[in-house]
């Protein structure tokens, strides 16, 4: 029996990454003041965000890990310890509900931003292969694992998570789900390139996240 080829995804980091990252930093720093000052007022606006650039200068929220054991592991802590930074900030100051709306609202600004801007130009066509696809997903830096074309689609199966053990490592397990939902935000949208179906999810304790993408038009 032919089994599509499998791509195991060694880490691409290069300029489309690096404008994604800008995109993603940039959307969020243009949506922070609004979605806060509704829900904390400019006064604890302000208090909020001082309080997480001064933990952050500190090494916060992972100082007590040590170094990053490797380049995934910076960029996975780069992108992920604000959103934990936000969460405590709005924690100490609303309930629990409250916070977590708030934050999630700020991944979904940041993660929409950052999935376009690696995703927004992939189009179905007769070169679209395993490999070039492994070189684009490889720029999931979080994400470990394989990825194969399928049908009239792909499957990626992540193995391993940097976010879902970042959150474990410093308590805020109730973020893993949002760093989850953003990609089913982004794939739902009419523009994207590909459409969504994921079973099982790292963070709800699956053995792997089976991401399962069907593109949003059929080939030509």
């Amino acid at each position: 029996m032919w089994h599509p080829p499998l791509v195991s995804l060694p880490l691409v980091e290069d300029r489309t990454l690096r404008r994604a990252m800008r995109a993603s930093s940039l959307a969020v720093a243009r949506s922070a003041w609004p979605v806060l000052r509704d829900a904390l007022g400019r006064r604890g606006t302000a208090r909020v965000l001082a309080e997480v650039g001064a933990q952050a200068l500190r090494g916060e929220p992972f100082r007590a890990l040590g170094r990053p054991v490797d380049r995934r592991d910076a960029l996975s802590r780069e992108q992920a310890a604000p959103v934990i930074l936000l969460y405590r900030a709005a924690r100490r100051r609303l309930d629990r509900p409250a916070a977590l709306e708030l934050t999630e609202t700020l991944v979904n600004v940041g993660g929409v931003a950052f999935l376009g801007a690696l995703l927004g130009d992939l189009r179905a066509g007769p070169d679209l292969d395993a490999a070039s696809l492994g070189s684009r997903v490889g720029r999931f830096f979080n994400a470990e694992g394989t990825v194969r074309l399928e049908g009239e689609g792909a499957a990626f199966d992540v193995t391993r998570c940097r976010f879902v053990e970042l959150c474990s490592a410093v308590g805020a397990p109730e973020l893993m789900p949002l760093f989850c939902r953003v990609d089913s935000v982004y794939f739902e949208q009419p523009g994207a390139p590909l459409r969504l179906r994921r079973d099982r999810r790292l963070a709800a304790g699956d053995d792997l996240c089976a991401f399962r993408f069907t593109w949003a038009e059929p080939p030509p």
